[in-house]
């Protein structure tokens, strides 16, 4: 896999409030994982989510998938997968 700058890599909005950029990604040349870095917008009291924050400030994720594509295998209730950019 090539070395990735990740400040090269546009933030894109996978839903209302969720930004995110792909780190390391199938489209980027990975081919056994795949690393988001997530950012969310604070999430009002009582607006149906699956997480958040508890103040004001922007919470900041990093997730780590073991395969290439982490939402081959996912199930979405509403919407389709978020699209991936290289």
């Amino acid at each position: 896999m090539p070395f990735v700058d990740g400040r090269t890599i546009p933030e894109v909005l996978m839903r209302p409030g969720i930004h995110g950029r792909f780190l390391a990604h199938k489209d980027l040349g990975a081919s056994t994982v795949s690393l988001l870095m997530n950012r969310a917008d604070f999430i009002p009291a009582f607006m149906p989510h699956a997480w958040g924050t508890e103040g004001t400030e922007a919470a900041r994720m990093m997730w780590v998938y073991g395969g290439p594509d982490p939402f081959a295998d996912s199930t979405y209730l509403e919407g389709e997968p978020p699209k991936q950019h290289a």
